[in-house]
């Protein structure tokens, strides 16, 4: 049986034709690049972001072309929001959270902290191959005009099909806040609480949450979303 169907296969590009039509309609174009300095020039010059994540950036994890690209959306020859994707493999996901080479692994750390996990997060086993959405940014003067839903779920479908996805995934600050981006905008349909103490990326204790869904998990919400046909917002 194929890893995607011809079915997954239209639904999908459906779905990305379905977003790029929505995105024309406010005047904007959808675009992708494989660069991630590129990414990582872009993102850093830019004001009210979290900065590079360390999962994408390649100062520090080991992205290229082939396993990493980043969507763009334009306004001219501008670009008014970013999200950046790549993919993994791994027996389990939740070891390279404890070994922190999911946030950064082109060199070996010399000071290792443990990560308190929560316990629903040390029992989660997901494995296989792992898409990661990061550095998710909308400029300061588009925001509220619906680009969040829009953006935020093609780089998943485009993931899938690209990277042959079991999994995709992404760490959210555990906050009300993030929560509702990432259930309601990014429209996760799973989530649970990761880490509360040293988080590697920022060198300092937070709050972590991850949200996932499996492979059936977004080809059923692309489904749905296609069969809807959301007006554009």
């Amino acid at each position: 049986m194929p890893w995607l169907t011809d079915k997954d296969l239209v639904a999908i590009q459906e779905y990305v034709d379905m977003t790029r039509a929505r995105a024309d309609s406010k005047g904007l174009r959808l675009d992708v690049d494989t660069n991630p300095w590129a990414f990582r020039s872009f993102l850093a010059a830019q004001a009210h972001t979290h900065g590079v994540p360390t999962t994408h950036d390649p100062a520090m994890t080991d992205v290229r072309p082939g396993n990493f690209f980043w969507l763009q959306l334009r306004h001219g020859s501008e670009i008014v929001a970013c999200h950046a994707q790549r993919w993994v493999e791994t027996r389990n996901l939740i070891e390279l959270v404890r070994t922190h080479s999911v946030f950064m692994d082109l060199a070996p750390t010399l000071d290792h902290r443990r990560v308190d996990l929560y316990p629903e997060a040390a029992e989660l086993f997901i494995a296989g191959r792992i898409g990661i959405g990061g550095g998710f940014w909308i400029r300061k003067d588009w925001r509220g005009r619906g680009l969040t839903e829009l953006f935020s779920r093609v780089g998943r479908a485009i993931s899938l099909r690209q990277f042959s996805l079991e999994w995709y995934v992404a760490f959210f600050l555990n906050t009300d806040r993030r929560t509702r981006f990432g259930r309601q905008g990014a429209a996760f349909s799973n989530s649970v609480p990761l880490l509360n103490g040293y988080f590697p990326p920022y060198g300092r204790r937070e709050d972590i949450q991850l949200m996932y869904m499996s492979r059936s998990d977004i080809l059923r919400q692309i489904s749905h979303e296609i069969t809807v046909q959301p007006e554009a917002a």
